[in-house]
């Protein structure tokens, strides 16, 4: 590894994302994604914006899920999966029902007949 794939590597670790504070000092964080997300998808998120540790989990637990959710951004109400420096970023689709919508509207739009 090369000094810039370092720094590209070192720039690329922090992800920062707004959280709104309501009138009473606590933090809103809910239905921050659209609809159809899974609860693993919503747990990715309410850490990448509080950075706490979710209720429950034990040491070697969070650590396990810090590093797995530090690689998702949460970008106009969706999850994506953030990419590499030749990989990128992709969205992240839980719900069956909007993946197998969104590969039918690909068969159709390649015109293939069958």
């Amino acid at each position: 590894m090369d000094i810039e794939d370092f720094i590209d590597a070192e720039l690329g670790a922090l992800l920062i994302a707004p959280v709104q504070v309501n009138s009473q000092g606590t933090e809103e964080h809910e239905n921050v994604l659209e609809e159809g997300y899974s609860k693993d998808s919503q747990q990715i998120v309410r850490f990448l914006m509080t950075l706490k540790k979710p209720k429950g989990m034990t040491q070697g637990e969070f650590c396990a899920f810090q590093k797995c959710a530090l690689k998702y951004a949460v970008i106009d109400k969706q999850l994506y999966w953030v990419g590499s420096k030749n990989v990128p970023s992709r969205v992240v689709i839980d719900s069956l029902e909007k993946r197998s919508e969104i590969l039918k509207g690909l068969h159709e739009d390649c015109r293939h007949k069958g």
